[in-house]
């Protein structure tokens, strides 16, 4: 127990650095054997994280609730920073991420502006109202408690967004579970001029198996898009632009499978085609999935 205090303290101290193990073993005066096996129990607790890259190792998971000198405000904070950088990089896009709060709130910790002319960047600590069309990534992993929290939620935001699971939420949660990332549309401060553009952007999108496959579908879709322009501006995200945005997201999952924290893409519509979206998902997918790993979370078997 001796031993293990002493590599949690040393590690404590260090944050947000990262240590390898032939390091934690030579300042806590730990034989490499004894530092691999105690390193591979904290590991297993989630009380450490590895970095899969370099093997080096900090503060896990497990411990936020301890408070922010652990993992809750350092290093994964540090490892989202550095995954929002890359995927502004990758994409050309403005990169967001988002933490479910146990209320079910999202709330923005971090933004990257892209290499791009026009910067889309939302305000740290704003939060974004309650739609499937933001949500959808909660709702499609959710357990029964999980979906419970989110109706609570929609409900104490005037009950703007509901999750009744009508056929067409049903569809997006199986394209979201087929596939690992969500996209969303939003209309702009214009919305009615916007509409002809969305709606030609939604139809070639179904036609390639993007999103519904039907055209009532996309009307109803098209509808949650209008509603979810208007809460925006009653909510403390940024200023809602003239013209259609369009958001990438995918989730980084918690030790029991739901989603912890969201990473975002976010671009003008007019910057991406249909056919070059499922590209930009899956980037933003592996940056997910790899934070996943690194924090200990469980991928679901759906995936």
């Amino acid at each position: 127990m001796t031993s293990v205090v002493k590599i949690l303290g040393l590690l404590l101290e260090e944050s947000p650095r990262w240590l390898n193990a032939s390091e934690i073993a030579r300042r806590c005066n730990l034989s490499k054997a004894s530092t691999h096996r105690f390193l591979l129990a904290l590991l297993t607790g989630h009380f450490v994280m590895r970095n899969p890259e370099d093997l080096t190792y900090t503060l896990g998971s497990a411990l936020i609730a301890l408070g922010a000198a652990s993992a809750g405000e350092g290093p994964v904070l540090q490892l989202v920073r550095n995954a929002l950088s890359e995927l502004a990089t990758e994409t050309g896009m403005n990169a967001e991420a988002f933490q479910v709060m146990p209320d079910a709130q999202i709330i923005c910790i971090a933004t990257c502006a892209g290499p791009g002319p026009v910067a889309i960047n939302r305000s740290v600590g704003s939060r974004l109202p309650h739609f499937p069309l933001v949500n959808l990534l909660q709702i499609a992993w959710s357990s029964e408690a999980g979906l419970q929290r989110l109706q609570g939620a929609a409900l104490r935001d005037g009950d703007r967004g509901s999750v009744e699971l009508t056929p067409e939420l049903e569809e997006d949660i199986r394209w979201v579970r087929s596939h690992g990332y969500t996209w969303a549309v939003s209309a702009g401060d214009n919305a009615s001029g916007n509409l002809d553009q969305i709606k030609g952007w939604l139809k070639e999108a179904g036609s390639l198996g993007i999103g519904r496959s039907s055209e009532q579908g996309r009307e109803a879709q098209l509808n949650e898009i209008l509603r979810f322009t208007e809460a925006r501006k009653t909510t403390t995200a940024t200023r809602v632009y003239q013209v259609p945005t369009l958001g990438i997201a995918a989730p980084i999952f918690d030790v029991n499978g739901e989603t912890q924290l969201q990473l975002c893409v976010i671009s003008l519509l007019a910057q991406v085609q249909p056919d070059g979206l499922p590209m930009i998902g899956e980037i933003v997918k592996k940056k997910a999935d790899k934070l996943t790993a690194v924090l200990g979370g469980t991928m679901p078997r759906a995936l």
